[in-house]
C-alpha cells in the first residue's frame, strides 16, 4: 500500500518536517536532487523514524531541563 506523507502524518508539522529531512538529507537515494521522491522513499523514511523512536516530546523535555529555557519558561527560577 502506498501512502502519502499526509496519510502518515495528518499534516502534523514536526512529522512532515521529519519525513522531509529523512528523505532529503539522511537517505542516500534522496540526496540525489535529480531523482524524484517516490512513495517507497516515504515508506522507508517512516520505517527509519519509527526504528529510531524519535519523538518531538523527548526533545521538548530535554530542552526544558536547560537553564536558559527554565529562566524563560519560569522567570521566578533563580540560578
Amino acid at each position: 500500500m502506498c501512502r502519502s506523507v499526509w496519510d502518515l502524518t495528518s499534516g502534523q508539522p514536526w512529522l512532515v518536517n521529519a519525513f522531509g529531512y529523512e528523505v532529503c538529507f539522511d537517505m542516500k537515494e534522496g540526496k540525489d536532487r535529480k531523482s524524484p521522491i517516490v512513495p517507497s522513499m516515504i515508506e522507508q523514511a517512516k520505517d527509519n523514524i519509527i526504528a529510531r523512536r524519535e519523538t518531538h516530546i523527548d526533545q521538548l523535555v530535554d530542552k526544558l531541563k536547560e537553564e536558559q529555557v527554565k529562566r524563560v519558561v519560569n522567570p521566578n527560577t533563580r540560578e
